[in-house]
């Protein structure tokens, strides 16, 4: 039995590295520490608002990965109910474990579904860009 240990890769790009027992060479890759976006609530439902009045919702975008996240700009695509009311998190570089808010806000202006979807741009390879579904019905 052989047991071996690997100091924690501390980089953020990956190493790889041999170990060579016998006549057996085994490869060990280690992948950096790399930033992960987390977006609460996802989707943002609105439910039924009355037309020609509005409703506020914070979205909070969290880094649950280890290494900076670098969020950039944040938009909105949809029919114009939708909006950003504040925003917390454009530009903004989120250490491990600490988030950011931005609140997203619903006027609808006639009866009927509405939908729409909130992009994040940020460095999170496996997520570049977080879309988020915006849901909310004038009544």
């Amino acid at each position: 039995m052989v047991y071996y240990s690997v100091l924690s890769n501390q980089s953020t790009t990956s190493r790889t590295g041999t170990i060579t027992i016998g006549d057996q060479t085994f490869t060990v890759t280690q992948s950096g520490r790399q930033p992960d976006i987390s977006v609460k609530p996802s989707p943002v439902n609105f439910g039924g608002l009355k037309t020609n009045k509005s409703s506020s919702k914070t979205v909070k975008i969290t880094n649950s990965g280890a290494a900076p996240l670098s969020i950039g700009d944040i938009n909105i695509t949809d029919s114009g109910s939708f909006s950003i009311s504040k925003n917390g998190c454009s530009k903004k570089a989120l250490q491990k474990n600490k988030s950011c808010a931005a609140t997203i806000k619903f006027s609808p202006a006639s009866t009927g579904q509405y939908n729409g979807t909130l992009t994040i741009q940020s460095n999170d390879a496996d997520t570049p860009t977080a879309a988020i579904s915006l849901q909310g019905i004038g009544i």
